[in-house]
């Protein structure tokens, strides 16, 4: 079953995990990855389906990577872009979650060009950053 606490890609108790019983929450960070795989699976997990782990196990890899892109491109956000520039951040977002997601297509984003376009994107962003030398 996916994780009740589940909103889109995000934890609604994140800031509460420990007071919630969510320890493993805390040790590890997936970004919500581990929630969307059980998620894509119907709400099987491999403990209680131990056949479907090998399966599981890539998808979360794949989901894992995508999840921490999508993570470094909404910190983004709080930087001062201009609107044709915050439009190609959005446009990744979308692209690193597509409404159709399945495992076979987290795989082919996971595995193709894309993170490499996010990776580049994201370096572009050096010149919006605050000059923090002038601190």
């Amino acid at each position: 079953m996916p994780c009740p606490n589940l909103d889109g890609h995000s934890c609604k108790i994140h800031n509460n995990l420990k007071d919630n019983g969510f320890t493993g929450c805390i040790a590890y960070e997936c970004a919500g990855a581990g929630q969307h795989t059980i998620a894509l699976f119907g709400g099987r997990s491999w403990r209680d389906t131990p056949e479907i782990l090998p399966e599981q196990m890539e998808t979360f890899r794949h989901l894992n990577r995508l999840h921490a892109l999508m993570e470094l491109l909404t910190a983004a956000k709080v930087l001062p872009l201009p609107d044709d520039i915050d439009e190609i951040r959005q446009s990744l977002l979308g692209q690193l979650s597509p409404a159709d997601l399945t495992p076979e297509i987290a795989k082919t984003l996971a595995e193709g060009s894309l993170p490499t376009k996010v990776h580049t994107f994201l370096r572009s962003l050096a010149v919006y950053a605050p000059d923090r030398s002038k601190k």
